[in-house]
């Protein structure tokens, strides 16, 4: 898995999601095994350039609520603002 070769541990996914309009509840189900695996090695998971049809089909599964809404982001500037503001928090 690409946070198992980086020098450094990773501390945050962020999954970028700006290619996935359109999902069926394989694709969910996949994100949210990489979620859960994710967050069980320590990781904060996070989606970025996340359109309005995908926010909707991901609330309809239920990972809008499992991800959080504050780690849902509409541009990838604005997921790393927020990983920024929580790293200084650290």
């Amino acid at each position: 898995m690409a946070v198992d070769e980086q020098s450094s541990p990773a501390q945050w996914f962020v999954l970028n999601t700006e290619a996935h309009v359109e999902v069926d509840i394989t694709a969910l189900d996949a994100v949210d095994e990489l979620r859960r695996e994710l967050t069980d090695r320590g990781l904060v998971f996070a989606l970025a350039r996340v359109k309005q049809d995908l926010l909707d089909d991901l609330t309809a599964y239920g990972l809008a609520d499992t991800v959080g809404t504050e780690r849902i982001f509409p541009t990838l500037p604005t997921a790393v603002a927020a990983y920024r503001e929580w790293h200084r928090d650290q």
